[in-house]
C-alpha cells in the first residue's frame, strides 16, 4: 500500500496530459422501441482524444471538449511548489534550474513521475486501450 501513495506525497504536477493513440469508445444507452428496453451501445468518439494521469494513480480518457469542460487544458501547477528544497529532486532541479534546458528535463522528469505513478496502480494505459478496442 505504501507503493501505492508514494507518488502522492511531496511536490508533483496536479496532472499530466498526453495524446490517445486510439479513439474515445462511450458506451450510450438508447430506448429499443420493437424491446420496449433501453439498450447499452459502445460508440466511438470522433474528437481527438487525451489520458490524462492524475498523482493519486488514476488516469481518464477525455475528449477534447471535455478536457476544456473539466479545465484541464492548461499548463498544470506543481503541487507544494513553496516546500522544495532538495536539489536532488524533479521539482528541486525545476525550481533551481540555471537554464531551460535543464528546466525542460526536470519538467519532463515531473511528468514521468506522475505518469510512472499511474502505470504503478493500473498498468500501462495504452496496452488497456487497444485491448479494448480489438474486443469492440
Amino acid at each position: 500500500m505504501a507503493q501505492l501513495t508514494e507518488g502522492m506525497r511531496g511536490p508533483r504536477l496536479e496532472f499530466v496530459v498526453r495524446p490517445a493513440k486510439n479513439k474515445v469508445m462511450r458506451a450510450k444507452v438508447s430506448f429499443d422501441p420493437t424491446s420496449r428496453k433501453n439498450v447499452e451501445r459502445v460508440v466511438e468518439i470522433d474528437e481527438k482524444a487525451f489520458i490524462v494521469y492524475m498523482p493519486n494513480g488514476h488516469s481518464y480518457r477525455l475528449t477534447a471538449s471535455e478536457l476544456a469542460r473539466r479545465k484541464l487544458d492548461r499548463q498544470p501547477s506543481i503541487i507544494s511548489f513553496e516546500t522544495v528544497n532538495d536539489t536532488t529532486s524533479p521539482a528541486g532541479r525545476y525550481k533551481f534550474a540555471l537554464n531551460d534546458e535543464q528546466r525542460q528535463k526536470a519538467w519532463r522528469d515531473l511528468e514521468n513521475q506522475v505518469i510512472r505513478s499511474c502505470q504503478r496502480r493500473h498498468g500501462p494505459v495504452e496496452n488497456k486501450e487497444e485491448v479494448h478496442a480489438e474486443s469492440a
